[in-house]
């Protein structure tokens, strides 16, 4: 997280956190959903990242890492007892003490303590340890008392014979769960949850009339707030059926039947904002199986835009065992044969993040958008590196990325829109027509909202390509293929940047493997079948101009192919094949505010400065 100075209305966020640690509160987080008036029947939305705070005896549904569930009321946090929490952290001890220096419990800690408001005045603590929890590092005061001492407020910390305790690598792995925290949860029925096996937390709020229903997102816990890890599972809540979506605009959603149920398993063609740059996309359907000699999906629109489907095709890929099919975003597919993961990976502020990316779980690394400053240059922009191992003499390298959008993200695709005001429509039209005019905005839109994926020659950073912009709804598989010819060396260093709080990363490969070829079907809808009734097969044929035209959240599409044979000692992928665009639905009022949006798509940075201030605003607007 960035260590710069604050602007007015982060210092008031931070003045709400001791409030509400000084007050008793007893859950705090980072919130996505959405939020609607029951009286009323009134969808309000909510875009992005909020803050919310949940009362004591707050029902609330922990969805853990390991897929089970744990519905109760939220009572309080409690400590583990001396003897539970000795027990549990001895054998985290004897595991990670011989990579690095961690105290006993009861060893002499001595602490340079900052103070928070003169950063010149330092004390130093020295008192026996007593544990550690997501936001705090535990000695043992007076009359055995725990002394509570925030991670950042610590300058320092060693224990006996003088060794420095790294507490940011140890606070890392509380949060990780490799050392176990000593503050659970503990829910009205005496259930004990340790947070770093929270995946999320669901809740509703009421306030009012309002209900909102959200998710609990972020990276500190202590015995009074939480704020838990997440995975792109969070960007569903607040989803239903009312046609609010998820709170934002992205693009048509694809359903697959597995033989039991339709699963949300794509959303197409993101970005394609108008007709001019309207594209085809290929996507991984993970959930498609045969039912009964067919294949079976379903398209909706779910959300406030209108979209034009051109082109709907299902591709079958049969390829050899042990490889995997995916797409990259000029339309070819690619068989990856030897997929590894990266040696390292750090985020722009130099914290180990490869537990985050290594491989496809639930675990996730997001931009993070907070404590930053939009005055400062570049607190607009973040930024990942990893580095692979790589052959030698290798020539191309086949990244394979399993990525998704924030919800925040998308909803800023509404606010641009927004901008143009009651001349919207012209500037459809203008970039509909004039190529000039929409190459400059087209770049604008990849310099600041794309995934630029940056390689080191050894003198500097080369931007090489991008990742294009693939939804928030769930995460999406995706290859970038690299020339290195003009890359030495054995290992391969790269940097991924965009906009801050826009993208999250699941998992990032490197396969320097010959292309292989798999057997590739392109099959035709036998039957496509609107809400209405109406056959509509001939619209979604070709990719000729011909639209299926679907304004309302009430338009779907149910559609289904034939199955064909699947070869003899091959795997079978299936991945959607689909062309269009959207508008996204705005108010169309006021004049056009034409200097900041040419500000916008010209000037290198100002979009994330722009997003930064609108996130503040929000924030300050929340806690007032």
């Amino acid at each position: 997280m960035k260590k710069s100075s604050l602007i007015q209305c982060f210092l008031w966020f931070l003045v709400l956190f001791a409030f509400l640690f000084w007050s008793g509160c007893s859950l705090i987080g980072l919130t996505l959903g959405s939020i609607s008036d029951k009286n009323n029947k009134k969808e309000l939305q909510v875009s992005g990242w909020e803050i919310n705070k949940i009362e004591n005896d707050q029902l609330l549904t922990f969805v853990l890492k390991n897929g089970d569930s744990i519905v109760g009321r939220y009572r309080q946090n409690v400590i583990l007892s001396d003897e539970q929490y000795k027990s549990l952290y001895d054998e985290t001890y004897m595991l990670l003490s011989q990579n690095t220096s961690l105290p006993r419990i009861g060893d002499t800690m001595e602490l340079k303590i900052i103070n928070p408001v003169d950063k010149d005045r330092i004390s130093t603590i020295r008192q026996p340890f007593a544990g550690f929890d997501y936001t705090y590092v535990m000695l043992k005061g007076e009359n055995n008392s725990t002394k509570w001492y925030p991670y950042k407020n610590i300058g320092s910390a060693i224990i006996d014979n003088n060794v420095n305790i790294d507490l940011h690598k140890i606070q890392q792995w509380v949060k990780t769960g490799e050392i176990t925290s000593r503050s659970f949860i503990v829910t009205d029925d005496n259930t004990k949850i340790n947070p770093a096996d929270i995946q999320y937390i669901s809740f509703i709020k009421k306030s009012g009339n309002a209900a909102l229903t959200g998710l609990l997102v972020g990276l500190a816990f202590d015995i009074t707030m939480i704020i838990t890890a997440s995975n792109s599972n969070l960007f569903f809540s607040g989803l239903d059926n009312s046609g609010s979506g998820l709170g934002g605009n992205s693009c048509p959603y694809i359903y697959s039947y597995d033989g039991n149920n339709y699963r949300l398993d794509s959303e197409t063609f993101g970005g394609a904002i108008f007709k001019g740059v309207q594209r085809t996309d290929i996507d991984n359907l993970d959930y498609l199986k045969e039912h009964k000699g067919y294949y079976k999906l379903r398209l909706t629109n779910e959300l406030d835009e209108t979209q034009y489907v051109d082109e709907f095709k299902l591709i079958v890929a049969d390829h050899p065992e042990g490889t995997q099919v995916m797409p990259s975003f000029d339309g070819k597919l690619h068989v990856l044969n030897t997929l590894q993961s990266p040696e390292r990976a750090t985020d722009n502020d130099g914290n180990n993040v490869l537990h985050l990316i290594k491989s496809k779980d639930d675990k996730v690394w997001i931009s993070n958008p907070f404590n930053r400053n939009p005055e400062i240059p570049g607190d607009g922009r973040d930024a990942m590196e990893v580095e692979f191992d790589k052959p030698l003499y290798a020539e191309t390298v086949k990244l394979a990325f399993n990525v998704q959008n924030t919800q925040w993200a998308a909803s800023l695709q509404k606010e641009m829109l927004s901008l143009h005001g009651n001349k919207l429509q012209d500037w459809y039209q203008l970039m509909d027509t004039s190529e000039p005019a929409r190459n400059v905005f087209t770049k604008a839109m990849i310099r600041e909202g794309m995934l630029l994926v940056q390689v080191w020659d050894g003198t500097k950073w080369q931007i090489k390509d991008y990742v294009w912009e693939v939804g928030p709804a769930l995460p999406k598989d995706q290859v970038v293929v690299l020339d290195l010819k003009d890359i030495s060396g054995d290992k391969l260093k790269i940097r991924f940047e965009s906009t801050v709080g826009f993208w999250m990363i699941n998992s990032i490969g490197a396969d320097y493997s010959e292309e292989m070829t798999a057997d590739i079907h392109e099959l035709t809808a036998e039957s496509a079948i609107d809400y209405s009734g109406k056959y509509v097969n001939e619209l979604l044929g070709n990719n000729d101009g011909q639209y299926l035209v679907m304004p309302t959240t009430k338009d779907k599409v149910d559609i289904t192919f034939k199955a064909i044979p699947q070869k003899k000692n091959a795997t079978r992928t299936y991945l959607l094949k689909c062309s269009g665009y959207y508008h996204i639905h705005t108010a169309e009022t006021g004049e056009p505010k034409l200097t900041l949006l040419n500000k916008l798509i010209t000037e290198p940075n100002a979009y994330g400065q722009f997003v930064l201030k609108k996130l503040n605003s929000e924030l300050a607007t929340l806690m007032q």
